[in-house]
């Protein structure tokens, strides 16, 4: 075992053994995320740890985890635990205005998983909020780029921002029809 995955252990283990507040959840769930987006140490996060996803902290607008928490590998970690509740939390953590899904492969394994993992009639209220929490993006990017971005970044790069966020409710909308016409 190298020092860095006795550090996760470690962390972990105090992660789970603090009581929960808004601030110490935000904490959490970036360095989770962090931690998750190195392939080798994904194995050393207890799933206690990844149900600090479902008590709905929102990250800030600028943090580690938020950027590297979209990343092909963190989608594909949080699939492989096989629990929805934490996918859809996972899905309602990094969805933002702040997060711009350029990677195209994490951006494609989202929609396979909206696809594969939320169909069927018993998904539809998990759907439902996933597409709530869509919209409430797609409603803040509408409003125009957001604060403290960096002064590249322009309105071409809120038009790709948007064209993901919208690409994601239409997957959602065609697994909803698809469940109705079942």
């Amino acid at each position: 075992m190298t020092g860095r995955e006795d550090l996760v252990k470690q962390w972990a283990a105090a992660a789970s053994a603090v009581p929960y507040t808004e601030d110490v959840g935000q904490s959490v769930v970036d360095v989770l995320l962090q931690i998750a987006s190195v392939d080798h140490l994904v194995p050393f996060i207890p799933v206690d740890v990844w149900l600090w996803l479902t008590k709905g902290s929102a990250l800030p607008p600028t943090c580690m985890g938020r950027y590297v928490g979209t990343r092909s590998r963190v989608v594909k970690a949080v699939r492989a635990l096989k629990d929805v509740e934490i996918l859809k939390s996972y899905f309602l953590v990094v969805w933002s205005e702040w997060n711009d899904l350029q990677d195209d492969s994490a951006f494609n394994k989202m929609c396979t998983s909206i696809r594969e993992d939320f169909s069927g009639i018993e998904m539809e209220n998990h759907r439902a909020d996933l597409v709530q929490r869509l919209d409430h993006v797609l409603g803040q990017l509408d409003r125009g780029l957001p604060g403290q971005r960096s002064r590249w970044f322009g309105r071409y790069d809120l038009w790709k921002i948007k064209r993901r966020y919208k690409k994601l409710k239409e997957v959602l909308m065609e697994v909803e029809r698809r469940t109705c016409f079942q």
